[in-house]
């Protein structure tokens, strides 16, 4: 009974030992590998992501996932509206948004003098 026992548990030891090296590679090669990446265009892209948001946020409110659901679906209609607005578009070969002026500065805030009460704005000193 003692050599069946050893022959049963073995035979695979042996089997699995003696089997060949799979040279496929490993998850860490992938490091090394070139991926090629193009873009397809998706009809009615931007609807469908909004509508599966919007369903998203009806079917799961209380969803931990609900604050960046929200963001992502503004970010879709601000898209929609105006456009992308990301740096893509010149990665795409496609001429660059206009620039949005700068905005003005605003006035530097006035600070008492040490030692001195502020007084506030429409009631002089006395």
């Amino acid at each position: 009974m003692s050599r069946i026992r050893l022959f049963v548990f073995a035979l695979p030891a042996l089997l699995v030992a003696c089997s060949p090296v799979d040279n496929s590679g490993t998850i860490a090669q992938l490091r090394n590998q070139r991926i090629k990446i193009k873009e397809e265009k998706v009809d009615g892209g931007l609807e469908k992501a909004m509508a599966s948001y919007q369903r998203f946020l009806k079917e799961t409110p209380d969803s931990p996932l609900a604050p960046e659901a929200i963001r992502r679906l503004a970010d879709l209609k601000v898209e929609s509206e105006y456009g992308l607005l990301s740096g893509s578009d010149q990665a795409a070969g496609k001429a660059p948004a206009a620039a949005l002026p700068a905005p003005d500065r605003a006035a530097a805030p006035k600070i008492a003098a040490v030692g001195k009460a502020a007084v506030p704005p429409g009631q002089g000193a006395a």
